[in-house]
């Protein structure tokens, strides 16, 4: 029976990849790339045919390994095109692969036919298809007498090992495990509890770039739409961390993903967002950021187009958290500094890679209503720009942009 079981699983060429909702999705590929386990258990039924343009990702689709992923913020909808060159790589391809490496090195150690019933079991959790039967997994585990860990137990061995290693490369190793583990919010919440984070926050004061690194990568994995958690790390005054890091990194990969963290912390997060705004002079940093490296920046503007929306959606539709918002007054003090200035300099700025445009072009037209001075002034520079454009991609979200100035402009009038 053992046999038969591995036979027909190992005759599956699938590969499972975490996307951004956290659905399963399935790609061909080969048969080390296994199994990534995801909160939901909803289930694909075709896989979504990719192009160059963007396209909206059906409920019941599957994507595909190494597309862009991003959401329309206009629709609310998740959209995924091919990316158009290998740099162009998407967070979630990178969550995909530490996945993967952690997957494969956690069943190194494990005999084979108890390789094959773990991986059997973990598709169990997935699958519903009738051309594979799994009612006899528990009983051939028993056969074998292995001791299967649950994934709180597997955790708590890594961060033993990760806070008693010393070797800075066997630490980052480790690192990766905790990533691994807390993409799931239950075993993020477990960290905590194992007082997880105190070690990660004594290595965010090391000198080990690629330490720091791998520490906010698994902070960072660990807060995104997990409130709970933000609530103990504000605690523990994350905030401050990140801050300081921020200020005093010379390393552009550590402030990138310093900034990703901030970005994740704040984000639908508003007692973080008036500590930040109001106690470490938020709006100046932010603003900071845009004389950075424009990668940096085009992703400043993304962060200030989201904190934008939340404030309008929490006062427009009287939310409960509408108060905390109307304190932060998001608008008055965006147009009290130089931002909506940078913005509309950092729309002409010829160092712009294509990614960051594009970012940048769909950010903007949602700080309309906060930089309509500024655009209006601009207006002449950006059609002149847009007159001598394909009609490429960043070429027609600009077209858009302009669009959405002018009819600001014959609304005001009015």
């Amino acid at each position: 029976m053992l046999s038969f079981h591995v036979i027909l699983f190992l005759s599956f060429s699938f590969q499972f990849i975490n996307c951004e909702n956290n659905d399963l999705t399935i790609s061909k590929g080969s048969i080390k790339d296994e199994i990534i386990i995801g909160e939901e258990e909803t289930q694909p039924s075709k896989i979504f045919q990719a192009t160059h343009e963007w396209q909206e990702i059906g409920s019941d689709e599957i994507l595909p390994k190494g597309l862009h992923v991003r959401i329309n913020l206009q629709t609310g909808k998740k959209e995924a095109k091919l990316l158009d060159n290998e740099d162009e790589m998407d967070v979630h391809s990178k969550v995909t692969s530490n996945y993967q490496i952690v997957e494969h090195e956690s069943n190194v150690n494990l005999p084979d036919n108890a390789r094959s019933l773990r991986r059997m079991d973990d598709l169990k959790q997935f699958s519903k298809s009738n051309s594979i039967k799994f009612k006899d997994v528990e009983k051939e585990k028993k056969k074998i007498n292995v001791d299967f860990k649950s994934e709180s137990e597997l955790l708590k061995a890594s961060l033993e090992k990760y806070a008693n290693e010393n070797d800075n490369n066997f630490r980052i190793q480790y690192l990766s495990d905790l990533e691994y583990f807390v993409h799931s919010i239950d075993l993020a919440n477990d960290l905590f509890k194992m007082g997880g984070f105190d070690h990660l926050f004594l290595d965010l004061n090391k000198t080990n770039s690629e330490l720091k690194l791998a520490v906010l990568n698994v902070i960072g994995s660990a807060i995104q739409s997990n409130t709970v958690l933000k609530n103990e790390l504000f605690q523990l005054d994350l905030l401050r961390h990140i801050i300081i890091l921020i200020n005093k990194s010379k390393e552009f990969s550590v402030l990138k993903r310093s900034l990703f963290v901030l970005s994740a912390f704040l984000r639908n997060f508003p007692i973080a967002q008036k500590s930040f705004f109001q106690l470490y002079n938020g709006f100046e940093l932010l603003e900071s950021m845009l004389n950075k490296d424009t990668l940096l920046a085009s992703r400043t503007a993304a962060l200030l187009c989201d904190l934008e929306n939340e404030y309008s959606s929490a006062v427009s539709n009287n939310l409960a958290s509408r108060e905390l918002y109307e304190e932060i007054d998001f608008k008055k003090n965006v147009q009290n500094t130089n931002i909506c200035f940078k913005l509309v300099q950092l729309t002409i700025n010829e160092q712009l890679d294509r990614y960051s445009r594009l970012t940048l072009f769909e950010s903007l037209p949602k700080l309309i209503n906060i930089c309509s001075d500024q655009f209006r002034l601009a207006l002449p520079m950006l059609e002149s720009i847009s007159a001598k454009l394909s009609l490429d991609d960043y070429g027609i979200e600009l077209k858009n942009l302009l669009k959405i100035i002018e009819k600001s402009n014959i609304k005001d009038e009015l």
